[in-house]
């Protein structure tokens, strides 16, 4: 009787020892696969992110190009309307103002 206590003890512990096995097997298996979930939810975390700044980045484009728009077209006009200029416009405004620096600073 004694023998079939220890062979069943031996017996019992070699199960043990599997089932202790199989747990470390599943409980490695179960971190790898918590290190994929975590990666993979890392980068859609950041993809979205990239997404969303994106988004604001032309938003904000969006909005700059439409308030630099009327600063723009005003700009032109002058340029257009300085180009338009005479000659004869140009060679007036420039003695005038020749005449106020002499006049201002002596003749140098």
């Amino acid at each position: 009787m004694a023998k079939e206590a220890l062979e069943s003890i031996k017996k019992a512990e070699e199960e043990a020892f599997k089932i202790i096995e199989n747990a470390k097997e599943k409980a490695s298996e179960v971190r790898k696969n918590s290190y994929k979930e975590a990666d993979l939810k890392y980068k859609e975390v950041i993809n979205s992110a990239n997404e969303k700044a994106q988004e604001i980045y032309l938003a904000a484009k969006l909005s700059g190009e439409k308030s630099a728009k009327p600063i723009l077209a005003k700009g032109m006009a002058e340029r257009d309307k300085l180009k338009s200029l005479k000659d004869d416009d140009l060679t007036d405004a420039i003695s005038i103002v020749t005449e106020r620096i002499v006049n201002t600073n002596g003749n140098s």
